[in-house]
């Protein structure tokens, strides 16, 4: 190998050289062939490498050593330290672009994110505007206090029932002691069918006309009877009340087939014949013992009050929405068994009850006071406050009100009428309106039955009211 000497300086930087070791271009912008942007701040580092690489070749140590290669006529190469450098500076300008890159990446990933954010505060500003939009109306009602005494006629039609009325039965029994001996006497009696199977024409049975049983007991009808002629193969047929001839138990007889004798030894008397479907009863002639008048008297008083005190209980609990009860006007109808009872057919005493009680539509019996007392009631949609307060009474007080169709009603006291405002029309009126103080007023100046209103619209920088109506929320204080 061959030594080479070293060139001068202004050789090296002013001339160009051949075969010697090429002068470096640290330029940022041209490393290893290929050329990248960079921000200011890489290329102020990029710039003081280059100084530093230039203050390298100034003061460095000069030697090169050469090589050759037969082949490609030699080539020489930098010595260790400058291509150390080298690798330094690139590596260097490496990482700064990964780190501008990595930088540039953070910047468009903040700015999406921004435009996200921005995107996201305009949808719920539509939504909110738009969609989520809403109105309340506070409506306080005109009110007035009438004071009223005298009667009302509620009437039921068709189409509106002003009054209904409840209905109750109930029963009670109780023992008595039969402490009263008597002698009793009398003919037992019931009910029996007398067919006509003789012939199409009608057969008339006078007064007191015979009919025997099998055993020979007798007993007479009390009225004339005509009976039917048979229709085809079916006989004519008619139901009557017969009673023993004679008194006593033994006429108390059951079901049972009778003849009439009157008719025996003609065609009649196989033709013309009676039956009867339950026993004969009250059949007497015996001492027996029997409940005084006055023990019957007691106890009816007694479970009367019982038996109307269980009535009010249960009717207390009737409760339909928007009637008013009137729980102190209850009708009753109350009977009792004591023909069974005396006559030994039933062992206890008892009390049947029918009671009736009055429910009043609030709504209509407030318009029907309103309508005779307020000359300048235009039937506006009202109900009296305080109707609690109010005393009513029925004026039919002897009569089932079942089938009736009107009832007189009597009323005294100070109702406190308040006025109903048809919600859905007051909705209908405002939805889409302006939301100004003019448009308000304009659409409550329709509505007599408001005494004053207020309105909130959300949100706040909405300038009309819900296209929606089910948006709008109206409260009546």
């Amino acid at each position: 190998m061959q030594d080479i000497k070293r060139p001068s300086r202004s050789s090296r930087y002013n001339s160009t050289p051949t075969k010697t070791a090429p002068v470096i271009n640290l330029s940022p912008k041209n490393i290893g062939g290929s050329s990248f942007s960079v921000n200011s701040k890489d290329k102020i580092r990029a710039q003081k490498l280059s100084k530093m690489a230039e203050d390298f070749e100034i003061n460095s140590d000069r030697d090169y050593s050469s090589k050759y290669d037969n082949n490609n006529g030699g080539e020489e190469y930098y010595t260790d330290k400058k291509r150390d450098f080298y690798e330094a500076y690139r590596k260097s300008n490496t990482e700064a672009s990964n780190q501008g890159v990595r930088k540039l990446k953070r910047n468009n990933k903040n700015r999406n994110r921004f435009i996200a954010l921005l995107a996201v505060l305009a949808a719920f500003l539509f939504l909110y505007t738009f969609v989520f939009n809403s109105a309340t109306i506070i409506i306080t009602p005109k009110t007035l206090d009438k004071k009223v005494k005298g009667n009302y006629l509620l009437e039921n039609s068709d189409s509106s029932k002003a009054f209904e009325v409840v209905s109750l039965e109930k029963t009670i029994e109780k023992e008595i002691a039969r402490s009263k001996k008597e002698k009793v006497v009398s003919k037992a009696s019931g009910l029996i069918t007398i067919y006509n199977n003789f012939g199409e024409s009608t057969q008339k049975l006078i007064k007191n006309t015979r009919f025997e049983t099998k055993d020979g007991k007798v007993f007479r009808i009390a009225d004339t009877v005509v009976v039917p002629g048979k229709v085809g193969n079916t006989p004519g047929k008619v139901q009557i009340k017969v009673t023993a001839d004679s008194v006593g138990e033994s006429y108390n007889v059951g079901a049972t087939t009778f003849a009439i004798p009157g008719f025996k030894g003609s065609a009649r008397y196989d033709g013309f014949y009676a039956k009867s479907e339950s026993a004969m009863s009250g059949g007497a002639n015996s001492e027996k013992s029997i409940v005084s008048k006055d023990d019957i008297a007691l106890a009816t008083n007694e479970m009367t009050i019982e038996l109307k005190d269980k009535i009010k209980q249960d009717l207390v609990k009737v409760n339909k929405d928007n009637y008013i009860e009137l729980k102190d006007e209850i009708y009753y109808v109350i009977t009792n068994n004591l023909s069974e009872f005396e006559s030994g057919k039933a062992d206890k005493f008892k009390l049947f009850a029918k009671a009736e009680m009055l429910l009043i539509d609030k709504n209509i019996l407030a318009k029907t006071i309103l309508k005779k007392e307020d000359v300048n009631y235009k039937n506006d949609d009202v109900y009296i406050k305080n109707i609690n307060d109010i005393s009513f009474k029925k004026l039919n007080q002897n009569m089932s009100l079942i089938n009736a169709t009107s009832v007189s009603l009597y009323a005294e006291g100070l109702p406190n009428f308040i006025y109903r405002t048809d919600i859905n029309n007051l909705k209908n009126d405002i939805v889409g309106k302006d939301n100004t103080d003019m448009t308000f007023s304009s659409v409550l100046s329709k509505y007599t039955s408001i005494g004053s209103a207020k309105s909130k619209i959300a949100p706040f920088w909405v300038s009309s009211y819900p296209s929606n109506k089910n948006k709008i929320n109206i409260i009546q204080e």
